[in-house]
């Protein structure tokens, strides 16, 4: 694994000083710290979703097997 820190480059550049001009630096948006609270709250909700459907599910079976079938 490599771990790169502070790296500046500018690729095909020839540079009359060693500074790099302000304009064109960026902060790469992968080194940011992103929040583990969105991916929780996505878990959690598609987890209750699975628990309503499989609850509606079983409530159709109790009810499908106590009124039998009708004849059409």
């Amino acid at each position: 694994m490599i771990t790169m820190k502070n790296v500046r480059v500018i690729a095909f550049a020839a540079l009359d000083t060693p500074e790099f001009p302000k304009d064109q630096v960026e902060q790469c948006l992968l080194d940011s710290r992103t929040s583990d609270i969105v991916p929780i709250i996505v878990g959690a909700c598609l987890a209750g979703l699975v628990v309503i459907v499989l609850v509606a599910y079983l409530i159709g079976r109790a009810r499908a097997k106590r009124q039998g079938y009708a004849s059409v």
